[in-house]
């Protein structure tokens, strides 16, 4: 190998590298740039207009919910735990905690609906040139709203303004929490006992016991009429002793939580 074949070939490794490190600097300065986007993304607008924005995702989340129910029991049952949600929301923003209201919109109902959107864009299939989940207007307005709230919360984690002040306190809420948890997890599993529990334990820790029954009721909410659906559409007779058992256990742990919410409503405001 002559000297000019080496020279040559240390040229090709040099300008290979050098083209290497401009494209590493380039991505850094654009990840610095998203970083430092999403960081002011809090002050971009008004706390105002944050709070509308805020109320109008709630609206649109119980529109959505709803919007193809033409059967008058599965619009009760999908319009009662979407509006306590929507109302746990506002109770949190009140208590002048914005990070998790909007963390619980994320959590309850946009996340959902956002993997939904990443799902209907990745089932596109070649051989018929068409998505296999229709990507549809909801999905793309929900996508839009769960960027919007990604990047507040972003912003507030990256900012490291988070300030929770949690506090255990007994009160009402705790007879209800620990009969959700126990129907959860011998109904369902251990995981949706722990998605049942979460925002309800995170609203009792900031002191918004209020916002926890609404979290906690809206698991149980629509019990009533699911099971009025279930006797008037002549499917009662097919049910078994497990349904039964836990309809029953459903019904007490609604009653006791319907208390709990009377008992916290005439108690002092909170503040």
């Amino acid at each position: 190998m002559n000297l000019q074949t080496i020279g040559g070939f240390l040229f090709w490794v040099f300008k290979i590298q050098k083209r290497n490190v401009k494209i590493r600097l380039n991505m850094t300065i654009r990840s610095l740039f998203m970083i430092k986007f999403v960081k002011g993304f809090k002050n971009v607008l008004p706390e105002g207009i944050q709070f509308v924005i805020l109320v109008a995702l709630s609206i649109f989340a119980i529109v959505l919910t709803v919007w193809n129910q033409t059967r008058i029991w599965d619009f009760i049952e999908s319009l009662l735990p979407i509006t306590l949600i929507a109302f746990g929301v506002f109770l949190l923003q009140r208590k002048q905690q914005a990070f998790l209201a909007h963390f619980m919109l994320f959590f309850l109902f946009y996340a959902d609906y956002f993997g939904g959107f990443f799902r209907a864009i990745l089932s596109y299939n070649f051989g018929n040139s068409a998505f296999s989940t229709p990507l549809t207007l909801n999905l793309i307005l929900c996508a839009v709203g769960s960027v919007y709230l990604i990047l507040y919360l972003g912003s507030h984690i990256l900012n490291g303004e988070l300030k929770f002040n949690f506090k255990f306190t007994k009160n009402a809420v705790l007879i209800p929490l620990i009969a959700m948890v126990l129907y959860a997890y011998f109904k369902n599993s251990f995981l949706t006992a722990v998605i049942w529990a979460l925002p309800v334990v995170v609203s009792l820790l900031i002191g918004s016991p209020l916002a926890a029954m609404m979290f906690l009721l809206r698991c149980f909410v629509a019990i009533p009429f699911t099971f009025l659906d279930v006797v008037f559409n002549g499917t009662l007779k097919f049910t078994t002793v497990s349904y039964w058992l836990f309809l029953l256990a459903a019904f007490y742990i609604l009653a006791i939580s319907v208390l709990a919410t009377l008992k916290i409503l005439n108690e002092p405001v909170e503040k």
